[in-house]
């Protein structure tokens, strides 16, 4: 009986821990870590290889050289741009292709260069006429910047911007006072300028920037133009020529291109991509002024060395005006299945009927 007694106060007790166990409150379950919040990335560094169409320590290098400074400055140093001279990484010839296939990831040149790809880029570059100031040139540039855009586009590079040039000098080792005078001689020039001193009845020599100084001396052109009276300067073209001619008979203002390779430029943030057309455009201003006040007190030196300036006639320019204005026409007809052509051309007499050079 006490065993029975036993047995059964034991399962009370029994059943009494198990109420008292299913009562009390469960465990919390154990607490989770938080997550860290992930680090900011930082900001992508781009180094990229510029080449410019000015020899080194000429006053274009200085104004593209100008362009890389400030990318870096303006970029807190995210975007670095090594500057290279003409002719340094490859022919000045080459350097759409270089920078359309990443050789250089930007480049400043010139439109002329290209008219073996297309017609287009050589009536997009600084065309010969009238003798603009900085505002015609400005409008010009503004108006043909789109028809300049899809046609570098078209090659694999951006147009991140374009760059207002002071007029040009025209150098000479034989006396030039009149239309006449053109005839046979030897000059260097490109894009529709060449064109123009062909009409005039020279005959046109293309050279790159670095061949000109050795050109003028061992007699392989008589005459011919590469920059303003600063960059000519610098190159030393004073030791090697007699004659500045005036007005400059092949063109006056212009502009050069400032293009990047397309791969380059989508790698870039938007950011970046708006401080690069920044800069450019603000470089067009600085090198206008810049390049100005220092053509004329270059063109001072030059006349101190001994070199002679030659004023054309009475009437001359005029006639250099009426047969550019002859070869615009002369070229969109050339040309009339091709629209960027036919656009450039009428921009160009849009631009000069409105400053009245052209009726």
């Amino acid at each position: 009986m006490k065993s029975k007694n036993l047995v059964f106060l034991l399962a009370l007790l029994l059943i009494a821990a198990l109420s008292v166990s299913s009562c009390a409150p469960a465990a919390p379950p154990p607490e989770e870590e938080e997550e860290a919040a992930p680090a900011a990335p930082e900001e992508e560094v781009f180094n990229w290889k510029m080449v410019t169409s000015g020899t080194r320590g000429s006053i274009l290098h200085h104004q593209h050289d100008y362009i890389a400074e400030q990318l870096k400055e303006a970029s807190g140093g995210r975007l670095n741009v090594e500057m290279f001279a003409a002719g340094e990484l490859f022919p000045v010839t080459e350097t759409l292709q270089s920078c359309a296939s990443g050789v250089v990831q930007m480049a400043a040149t010139y439109a002329g260069y290209y008219g073996g790809i297309d017609p287009a880029f050589t009536s997009g570059s600084t065309l010969p006429g009238p003798l603009p100031d900085y505002d015609e040139v400005s409008i010009k540039v503004e108006k043909v910047r789109p028809v300049l855009e899809e046609l570098y586009s078209r090659e694999g590079v951006v147009v991140a911007g374009m760059i207002s040039q002071p007029p040009e000098c025209y150098l000479s080792n034989v006396p030039i006072t009149k239309v006449e005078d053109f005839k046979g001689v030897k000059t260097r020039n490109g894009g529709l300028q060449a064109n123009l001193m062909e009409k005039l009845g020279c005959t046109v020599i293309f050279l790159s920037s670095p061949e000109i100084y050795s050109a003028f001396q061992l007699g392989t052109i008589d005459a011919g133009e590469l920059t303003g009276f600063a960059g000519d300067w610098d190159m030393s073209l004073q030791e090697v020529v007699k004659y500045i001619i005036e007005p400059t008979p092949h063109v006056q203002c212009g502009w050069s291109e400032i293009i990047v390779d397309q791969d380059a430029w989508d790698s870039l943030p938007a950011d970046l991509q708006d401080l690069i057309e920044v800069v450019c455009w603000a470089a067009s201003g600085h090198a206008y002024t810049y390049s100005r006040m220092a053509d004329m007190e270059a063109r001072q030196k030059f006349i101190d060395y001994g070199v002679e300036v030659l004023t054309l006639e009475d009437g001359e320019w005029e006639k250099i005006e009426a047969a550019a204005f002859e070869l615009w026409d002369e070229w969109a007809a050339q040309y009339p299945d091709n629209e960027l052509v036919q656009r450039e051309i009428e921009t160009s007499q849009e631009v000069a009927r409105m400053f009245g050079h052209l009726k």
